[in-house]
């Protein structure tokens, strides 16, 4: 005597089902990342195209920088990063 398959098994594959990706950790602004992120401001004197080179975003720098726990010393790059002292 065969048995039929269940219609909904045909289209389960054969090999273990694989988890699916998981996201990527959310980045932060790590003290070099800061320093590089004011290096690249000083180079573009563009903010979004500084967080971007980075792998961050213009929002969360000036986040960053209004945050008076977490952005005194960020604050201190960025005008370092914005200064026309030769």
């Amino acid at each position: 005597m065969t048995q039929a398959k269940h219609p909904a098994r045909k289209s389960m594959p054969d090999s273990p089902a694989t988890p699916a990706p998981r996201s990527a950790p959310p980045l932060t602004w790590t003290i070099e990342r800061q320093f590089d992120f004011a290096a690249a401001l000083a180079i573009t004197c563009n903010v979004e195209q500084a967080a971007a080179a980075v792998g961050m975003t213009r929002q969360s720098a000036y986040a960053l920088r209004k945050d008076p726990e977490k952005g005194e010393y960020f604050q201190m790059l960025w005008e370092m990063g914005t200064s026309k002292n030769p």
